[in-house]
């Protein structure tokens, strides 16, 4: 009794876990379905359109969705065209892998698509997390110039620890 009621359980979270990944793709879909029309040589049109596909994930607090697009934006500033490149060359991935996905199992496709889309954040978020790194890092090497080397060795690995901690 308890392995059937078990096994049932298991069975209907894999049923929930594949309604939540072909839900993804039909919103992610709808949103890939702008890309002919999407200007890419723009980098506000590129971040636009990218941001669609990203709004997929129904999960994800829309607050956390505009911090994480905030932070992309201080990026593009800084970082203009490899930003864009890189923007531009994921909402080509998951475009690509859309339009090859005809005969292919819907599952498979959804978490191919996902998959580009989870990778494309999560550099966006550990680049992001170097800058601030690297700037923080310039900012307490230009404050300790006075310092002998090995002086400068301990806080720096400190502040490190705490940018990283972030």
């Amino acid at each position: 009794m308890l392995y059937s009621i078990y096994s049932m359980m298991v069975i209907i979270q894999e049923f929930d876990t594949v309604n939540y990944l072909l839900a993804c793709l039909v919103h992610i879909q709808r949103a890939d379905s702008e890309y002919p029309s999407v200007d890419f040589t723009s980098a506000t049109s590129t971040l636009s359109h990218f941001r669609e596909l990203c709004a997929s994930f129904g999960d994800i607090p829309q607050e956390m969705i505009d911090d994480f697009f905030g932070d992309i934006s201080r990026l593009a500033g800084a970082q203009g065209d490899a930003a864009h490149r890189i923007m531009r060359e994921v909402c080509g991935l998951v475009h690509n892998v859309i339009a090859q996905s005809k005969g292919r199992d819907p599952w498979e496709t959804a978490t191919e698509v996902i998959t580009v889309l989870d990778n494309a954040m999560w550099i966006w978020s550990s680049w992001s997390r170097i800058i601030s790194l690297v700037a923080t890092t310039k900012s307490h090497c230009a404050t300790e110039g006075s310092k002998t080397r090995s002086q400068k060795i301990l806080p720096l690995g400190a502040v490190i620890t705490r940018s990283l901690a972030k």
